[in-house]
């Protein structure tokens, strides 16, 4: 079937994709390992009929027959943000392709990338979202919704006559507004369901918190774009309730795991996904950078794609969880001598930090850092006591080889792209 046809489509096969995923989410323990089988080995097979990955497969010396499970994955060379953007620039290019969906990445990590998807592939993807939403008892068919600006997908059909009906209500907040005006839309439209950045969220929060506001609960609050960290999380709980909802996933394949409201471990969706972990020495493990290969886009496929993210996983009965995710491979503090601390261990200092909203921190060279903070008004401690917290805890790290500065600000500001790392480099 032609793209024009699959864009007429594009609705019933959303539908159609997200019938077949709340089957997968409410199947036995065995029919879940038939369903992931199935998908993993279709999309092998497809993928050794794409040029592209037939190069990858011949150069490792292997056919699709050795490939039976996500761990002989590792038999194929890691596939990076680079040659995948190659790829992509040529597929682009391609006449049969002009009627393709193409989505674009933050270009956080320097560049955009533009990715290809077919419409169905794309439908399922939407699909996916709203089954995470629905995995979680967040309803968005019947319930109100405040979603992104820049939302497109997860309520196809904007007031149109089923939105009349009472189906799919959507509303949408423009996060660019001031924060009073941003409260009041909340507070008038009543939504159940709050779909925003967590930068917005805290951003958002802060405000409320330093000025004293009230600002209506949703009954879930969807987090996207970035990891909600500890000190995060506690800010989104005292402000927005505890339906918080937080998504992991990414521009190239979407939603790749949920964390439901009060869970402690992120669920994967292994009927669309196939996670591996690999340590420093690209063997699996528990524990290291997350790699990923996709189980239903069989015509742009992603195998073994590095993702830059750390994380922590185990296997249970029902499948794959994340314990915890430790940060992107390039959140670091760099010293002259080439040594580094990595996120995960500066975020552990931060989190325990009960007196702060925000932290954020600034390389600005091989010798000085600067920190930014945001005061908890609840705090009984002064900023001077807390610098003295954080410096003698933060040198257990930094062994004195950087020049703290402090800087106490209203809100930490976003980035071009709207989110907010922990560590920046400047230099």
């Amino acid at each position: 079937m032609n793209y024009k046809m699959q864009r007429k489509l594009y609705n019933e096969a959303a539908f159609l994709a997200l019938l077949k995923f709340r089957a997968y989410d409410k199947a036995s323990n065995s029919k879940r390992e038939q369903i992931r089988n199935k998908n993993f080995h279709r999309m092998i097979e497809e993928a050794y009929k794409i040029p592209f990955y037939r190069k990858r497969f011949d150069d490792a010396g292997i056919t699709p027959v050795d490939i039976r499970t996500r761990e002989d994955l590792t038999k194929l060379p890691i596939l990076t943000k680079e040659e995948y953007r190659e790829w992509m620039k040529e597929e682009k290019e391609r006449q049969e392709n002009r009627d393709c969906m193409i989505m674009q990445t933050s270009g956080s990590s320097g560049r955009p990338l533009e990715v290809l998807n077919t419409p169905f592939e794309y439908a399922k993807d939407v699909a996916n979202v709203l089954r995470s939403w629905l995995f979680c008892g967040a309803n968005p068919f019947w319930l109100k919704t405040i979603t992104e600006a820049d939302d497109s997908s997860e309520t196809v059909g904007y007031k149109t006559f089923i939105q009349k009906l009472g189906i799919l209500r959507r509303e949408i907040v423009n996060t660019n507004d001031k924060e009073e005006k941003i409260i009041n839309f909340i507070n008038e439209y009543k939504p159940n369901i709050l779909r925003m950045y967590k930068s917005e969220y805290v951003n958002l929060g802060v405000y409320v918190k330093k000025n004293h506001v009230k600002i209506h609960q949703p009954d879930f609050s969807v987090v996207i774009g970035e990891n909600v960290d500890s000190v995060s999380e506690r800010l989104l709980h005292e402000v927005y309730g505890g339906g918080v909802i937080n998504l992991y996933g990414c521009v190239e394949n979407g939603a790749i795991a949920v964390k439901k409201p009060g869970s402690n471990v992120y669920e994967v969706f292994e009927d669309v996904v196939a996670l591996n972990i690999y340590d420093e020495n690209n063997k699996l493990s528990n524990k290291g950078r997350v790699i990923m290969s996709t189980l239903y886009k069989n015509v742009f496929p992603l195998i073994n794609y590095d993702l830059k993210d750390m994380a922590e996983v185990k296997k249970t009965d029902r499948g794959l969880v994340i314990k915890e995710i430790l940060g992107r491979t390039d959140d670091n503090v760099v010293y002259s001598d080439g040594t580094t601390t990595g996120w995960i261990r500066l975020w552990h200092i931060a989190c325990e930090q009960q007196d702060l909203l925000q932290i954020h921190m600034i390389q600005k060279s091989y010798s000085s850092i600067v920190i930014q903070l945001v005061k908890d008004d609840a705090s009984s401690k002064s900023e001077k006591q807390i610098e003295e917290e954080l410096t003698k805890e933060l040198n257990t790290q930094f062994l004195g080889r950087l020049e703290i500065e402090y800087q106490w600000l209203d809100s930490i500001p976003t980035d071009e792209n709207g989110k907010t790392k922990l560590i920046e480099k400047r230099f």
